[in-house]
């Protein structure tokens, strides 16, 4: 028996759910997904914000965003992944803290 004779016919079974080899590149900029286009996801403010810890009164850089539904989403760094640490709606903060 072959050496690869496992993997070829792995290859053969599975041939139009595994990606070919000599597929160009993908990028990420590449990368379309529904209503991406739309005003809700696009940013009213971005930016890193530095805050002071209360415990150790250490500053904490984070990137965030404000977007037009008034949530603002704080990412750990400017690397925008799809999952932020969401926190509560702008105008429910700002009504807190009055």
């Amino acid at each position: 028996m072959p050496p690869d004779f496992e993997f070829v016919n792995f290859l053969t079974r599975y041939a139009e759910t595994l990606i070919d080899p000599s597929a160009p590149k993908r990028t990420v900029e590449s990368i379309r997904y529904p209503n991406e286009d739309h005003h809700s996801t696009k940013p009213l403010m971005e930016g890193t914000l530095a805050r002071k810890g209360k415990i150790m009164r250490s500053y904490n850089s984070a990137y965030y965003v404000v977007t037009p539904n008034k949530y603002l989403h704080e990412f750990k760094d400017t690397d925008v992944s799809p999952s932020p640490l969401l926190l509560p709606r702008c105008s429910d903060c700002a009504a807190s803290q009055q």
